[in-house]
């Protein structure tokens, strides 16, 4: 095995906690720590499975929380010269926010063109089953919110 092989190896293995025979095993020669190596490295591929390498990596999603919307619109107010205090912002999305909540309530649909539709959605009742002994439970019958997508928004996600 050549150094520059047997150095990935080595890096490939988990790292392992000091020991006083540690320093020991590394002074040792090359060819003694190669089957060493070689078991770890083993050990570490079955432990983590390798991404191809063709495959770009995703970033990682993040989610929207209301303190960076109210950054954003901040920034984009800043942007368009308009000057409102982050407690402004703040009661404002609170406030938007609460009246689509109404308009919901009260009519059972909310409509925001280029963006999507929010509307109740009724669910029927059903038998489930119960996550701790696995015994079959009635589910009642509720409403829930759903969005759906707008045709302008669904088609800029792709």
């Amino acid at each position: 095995m050549s150094k520059k092989k047997e150095t990935k190896a080595v890096e490939a293995a988990p790292a392992a906690k000091a020991t006083p025979a540690a320093p020991a095993a590394k002074a040792a020669p090359a060819a003694k720590a190669a089957p060493a190596a070689k078991a770890a490295a083993k050990a570490a591929a079955k432990a983590t499975p390798a991404a191809p390498a063709a495959a770009p990596a995703a970033p990682k999603a993040t989610t929207l929380t209301k303190r960076d919307l109210i950054n954003a619109v901040a920034d984009k107010a800043a942007a368009a010269g308009v000057t409102l205090s982050k407690t402004q912002l703040t009661q404002l999305v609170s406030e938007l926010f609460e009246a689509i909540k109404g308009e919901v309530i009260a009519s059972q649909k909310y409509q925001q063109p280029r963006f999507g539709t929010f509307e109740v959605r009724e669910r029927k009742a059903r038998t489930g089953r119960s996550p701790k002994g696995g015994a079959e439970i009635q589910i009642p019958a509720s409403k829930s919110v759903g969005l759906k997508v707008s045709k302008l928004l669904k088609d800029s996600l792709n």
